[in-house]
């Protein structure tokens, strides 16, 4: 046999989170994309909703539970490799920025609005889903 078992495992499906107000889910659905805060050209993601959360309180202190949702992206690992390998310019369209920032450390960046899904085009295998919760 010339090639050994490979060793390598497929990565399995990944989660991040974003919260957004509630009062965004209209123009959300209408558009079939999240963008980034105002001024950002990118979406911060966090890898827990507690993470998520946090984050928007570091934000807007005013945030209020009730008045938000919680986005859970879900990538398929299809989805994971084609965003993080896909350029957007001159960095990934998503990956994780670690800088010590009090606000962003580790915070994933989406440098692109992100779609409600998205499917290979040759394909059209799932790579993304953005599941909305209540708090």
């Amino acid at each position: 046999m010339l090639f050994g078992q490979s060793s390598v495992k497929a990565r399995e499906s990944v989660v991040l989170y974003v919260i957004i107000p509630k009062s965004e889910i209209a123009t959300i659905n209408a558009s079939g994309f999240i963008k980034g805060d105002s001024g950002r050209s990118y979406v911060g993601l966090r890898e827990s909703p507690e993470q998520a959360l946090e984050r928007a309180l570091k934000i807007n202190p005013d945030v209020q539970r009730e008045e938000c949702m919680m986005c859970a992206i879900h990538f398929t690992p299809l989805g994971w490799m084609h965003c993080t390998t896909k350029m957007q310019g001159n960095v990934p369209m998503l990956y994780k920025k670690i800088y010590q920032n009090p606000l962003d450390w580790e915070t994933w960046h989406f440098n692109a609005a992100i779609p409600l899904e998205m499917h290979d085009v040759n394909t059209s295998q799932g790579l993304l889903k953005v599941i909305l919760h209540e708090f």
